[in-house]
Formats: C-alpha cells, sequence, structure tokens
C-alpha cells in the first residue's frame, strides 16, 4: 500500500478530518487533499510532522521501521461499514505485521427482545431454524487486536449500534484474517491468535460512547495468562478498576473489596 493510501485511509478510519491536519501542520487543506489523491507530493518533514496526529510511526515515513502505527493510546478505527466489514482495517494491520493478536468482543445479551431490537432480521433464521441459543452469541460488536510492536486497536463499525460481524454466516475473524493473509501472499510469514472475550454492560456501554474507551481497557484480554473468568468475576473485577481509577478505594482497601458479594448483574 502506498504511503499516500495509508496516510488517507487511516485519517478516515479515525474519523479525522483534513483541515484538522492541515491547521496543526501548517499547509493548506488543498495540499493535503492533492496528496492523499495521488495528484501531488508531501515532503518527508512534513509527513513526519503529519504521521503522530493519526497514530502513524514516524520511523515509518522514512524507512527506519516497517510498521505503519504507533502509538501509546489506543488507536481506534472504524471499519468500513456494517457487518463482516473488517477486511480494510485487516488488511493493513496483516500486511504490516508479522504477528498479531485478536480478541473478538461479544457483548452479553439477557434477552432476545433486546438482540433483535440492535441487529434487525438477520438474526431471525438461525432462530426460527431451531438455534436460538448460538444466535445469541454470534455478534461481534468489536474487534481489539494487539500488534508486533505492543501497539493496541479497536475496530468498531461506525455506526455505533452495527455490529462488524456475524459470525457463522461471514465465517469469523480467524477465517477473515487467514483468507487476507492468503490474498496478499503472506499466509507462511504471518502468526495470528484468536480470542472470543463477552464484555459487560459497562464496558460495551464504553467501547459505543467510544471517546472514552482507552488503551488500559483493552491490555488486560491480551495478557499471557489471562484467566477465564465467570460472569460473577468479570463484573467484581471490573467494579474493582473502576473504584481504584476513579479513586474510590485504595490499593489497601483492595483486599475487603474482594471479599465483598459480587456486583449483580443487570440486564442489558
Amino acid at each position: 500500500m502506498h504511503i499516500r493510501e495509508i496516510f488517507r485511509y487511516v485519517r478516515l478510519a479515525q474519523a479525522i478530518q483534513q483541515s484538522e491536519v492541515a491547521n496543526a501542520v501548517g499547509i493548506t487543506h488543498v495540499a493535503l487533499s492533492r496528496f492523499e489523491a495521488g495528484k501531488s507530493s508531501l515532503s518527508i518533514e512534513t509527513l513526519v510532522k503529519i504521521a503522530p496526529l493519526l497514530n502513524i510511526n514516524p520511523d515509518f515515513i522514512t524507512g527506519e521501521n516497517i510498521n505503519p502505527f504507533k502509538s501509546k493510546k489506543l488507536i481506534k478505527l472504524y471499519g468500513a461499514g456494517l457487518m463482516g466489514k473488517l477486511y480494510e482495517p485487516l488488511n493493513l494491520l496483516i500486511e504490516y505485521n508479522e504477528k498479531l493478536d485478536f480478541v473478538s468482543l461479544v457483548p452479553h445479551f439477557s434477552g432476545l427482545k433486546k438482540l433483535l431490537s440492535q441487529t434487525g432480521t438477520r438474526i431471525l433464521a438461525p432462530i426460527y431454524s431451531g438455534n436460538a441459543s448460538a444466535a445469541l452469541s454470534l455478534f461481534v460488536y468489536a474487534v481489539a487486536v494487539r500488534d508486533s510492536d505492543d501497539n493496541y486497536f479497536l475496530i468498531r463499525s461506525q455506526d455505533d449500534n452495527g455490529y462488524l460481524l456475524w459470525e457463522g454466516a461471514d465465517k469469523d475473524v480467524a477465517h477473515l484474517a487467514a483468507s487476507m493473509a492468503q490474498m496478499l501472499g503472506l499466509s507462511e510469514r504471518r502468526s495470528f491468535t484468536f480470542k472470543r472475550v463477552e464484555i459487560n454492560k459497562p464496558l460495551y456501554e464504553k467501547v459505543k460512547e467510544w471517546k472514552g474507551i482507552r488503551k488500559e481497557d483493552m491490555q488486560s484480554f491480551f495478557a499471557e495468562d489471562n484467566l477465564i473468568l465467570s460472569e460473577e468475576e468479570r463484573d467484581l473485577t471490573n467494579a474493582i478498576v473502576r473504584a481504584l481509577r476513579a479513586g474510590r478505594i485504595s490499593l489497601n482497601d483492595l483486599k475487603k473489596l474482594l471479599r465483598r458479594a459480587p456486583t449483580s448483574n443487570k440486564s442489558f
């Protein structure tokens, strides 16, 4: 992928306006537009200035690093559309990373009515075929990714009520990643891991709100010794983390909090 294409895609995937970038680095909106369209060029110095605004690695611009991304924060990318539209983010990540870890984030729903209201008629077929229990776990709301350089990404549909993937009908993240690597001719040089995590309401709402979601919210999903927790254990863990971050408790209070009853699981 050409550098100008990477700049354009990454900017659009993060919903950053051309004018915002141009103003920040002291060039005109027209100059940036022409660069992205392939009608003119920008100096290496200008591209290096733009790069951090888009979470792009300046060393990639100068040829010192093969990974286009670099950020200490969570890199949030919108998918290309609704269900099954992970292709563009996956394409870019797979092309430039030998190792990627994927975590599919699946909201926990306690009722079919809520699920139907958010997903529409696409779920009706598996339900009417008698496979309602399986259908409840097929919908991937977002996908978290960790790359070779320990950058963390979160990919979500730009429609905050939409889903990235309906696993089963549109395959799954593993299938899409393998297909993309094969299409790029990189299958033998890529190493992927995959995990599915059921997320509770607070985290679902945070991902949906988008602006408030942080790298720390995703990192625990990628811990090498990450345990498979029950729903009650996840709720208790989330309650502790939220209390610590909000300053409502200290580390000395942690032991007392862990002895309390798990947070009640409320319906979506």
